[in-house]
């Protein structure tokens, strides 16, 4: 699977190589709680950088194929409690899902049996043949047109509305400018990723916050 970075940034990191979306999931997961247990991290809360990269995939198929939903339960089940989230990145992210595209079905053609009669002066009248009697213990056939159903095929949620439908009313959404913690992009992510990390742990309020740091590109 191949990254594919913004315009005019390195991949310093190796992200193409090394990315944790090149590996199975619960073997990301797992190292991560061997590397936990073999520091001895004594803290309340640990900050997880590299997870739920997957929107840096080159092809939809291989974005598609790694739900957000998946790593943050994977996370939860095998780490702990996701408390709170920054993004860091170009564009802001929709926070709510916008259910606006709906399932079409093809109208269905009924078929009328008809039977040719003779009349008096010679000439064919039709006459609808009876429609036979339904059996009273038959279960009518389910027909999915006669329901409103939202499109979700290749329709995947981000990282924010699924962390948003996870912790419903507690969710705290927030997005700043990355241009506000400096003017060089280094400054932006170290000064941006404090601020974050001090609110987490002197805030009671900052609880499942979701920050957006966006850049300029």
């Amino acid at each position: 699977m191949a990254i594919q970075l913004a315009e005019g940034i390195k991949d310093e990191h190796e992200e193409s190589e090394y990315s944790a979306v090149h590996f199975d999931l619960d073997l990301v997961v797992a190292l991560v709680a061997h590397t936990i247990a073999e520091k001895k991290v004594g803290e309340e809360y640990i900050l997880l950088e590299g997870l739920c990269n997957n929107r840096k995939l080159a092809q939809e198929d291989d974005r598609l194929s790694l739900r957000f939903m998946d790593e943050l339960f994977a996370v939860e089940k095998g780490l702990g409690e996701v408390a709170a989230v920054i993004s860091l990145q170009y564009r802001e992210e929709e926070t709510t899902f916008l259910e606006d595209k709906f399932e079409e079905f093809e109208e269905k053609v009924v078929e009328v049996k008809v039977e040719k009669l003779e009349g008096e002066d010679g000439e064919e009248e039709a006459e609808a043949a009876p429609a036979e009697e339904e059996d009273g213990d038959k279960k009518p056939v389910f027909d999915p047109s006669a329901f409103k159903w939202t499109v979700t095929n290749r329709r995947a949620k981000n990282l924010p509305q699924v962390f948003r439908d996870y912790k419903g009313i507690n969710f705290h959404p927030e997005v700043k400018q990355a241009k506000d913690f400096g003017d060089s992009s280094s400054d932006q992510v170290t000064r941006s990723l404090d601020a974050f990390c001090a609110r987490v742990l002197e805030e009671s309020s900052a609880r499942y916050l979701y920050q957006q740091v966006i850049f300029s590109e």
